[in-house]
C-alpha cells in the first residue's frame, strides 16, 4: 500500500484490483473485496475509478495458463463515476476504510 500511495503523491495512475484475485465460481459472482484502493485514495485524496468487467473469462479460463483463441468475444468495460468517500474522512482509519469497501462493493455490484 505504501508504494502506491507514494505513487499516486507523485502523479501515477495505480490500478488496484480490490477483489486481490480472480473468482473460480462458475457463476463468476463479485469477491469480497479487500481495502487496498479504499485506503490509497482515503489517504491520498485521489478519486476512486471503479472499472467493471465482464467477459475476459471466455478469453482466459481462471487458473488454466492459456488463452482461448479462434472466434471473437465480447469483452466489456465499464467506467463509473468515482466512488464518493469525502463523507469518510474524519472517521477512523479502519471504519472509513470498512465503510468505503462496502460502497465500491455496492457500485460495483451495480456496474456488473
Amino acid at each position: 500500500i505504501r508504494a502506491a500511495i507514494e505513487a499516486v503523491d507523485r502523479g501515477a495512475l495505480v490500478v488496484v484490483y480490490p477483489e486481490g484475485s480472480i473468482t473460480n465460481r462458475p457463476d463468476v459472482r463479485l469477491m469480497s473485496l479487500r481495502s487496498g484502493a479504499v485506503r490509497i485514495a482515503l489517504e491520498t485524496s485521489a478519486p476512486l475509478i471503479p472499472v467493471a468487467q465482464w467477459g475476459v473469462q471466455a478469453i482466459a479460463p481462471a487458473y488454466e495458463g492459456r488463452v482461448v483463441l479462434g472466434r471473437r468475444r465480447r469483452v466489456t468495460l465499464l467506467v463509473g463515476d468515482p466512488v464518493p468517500l469525502e463523507d469518510f474522512r474524519g472517521l477512523p482509519s479502519a471504519t472509513a476504510a470498512a465503510v468505503g469497501v462496502q460502497r465500491l462493493q455496492d457500485t460495483l455490484a451495480a456496474m456488473v
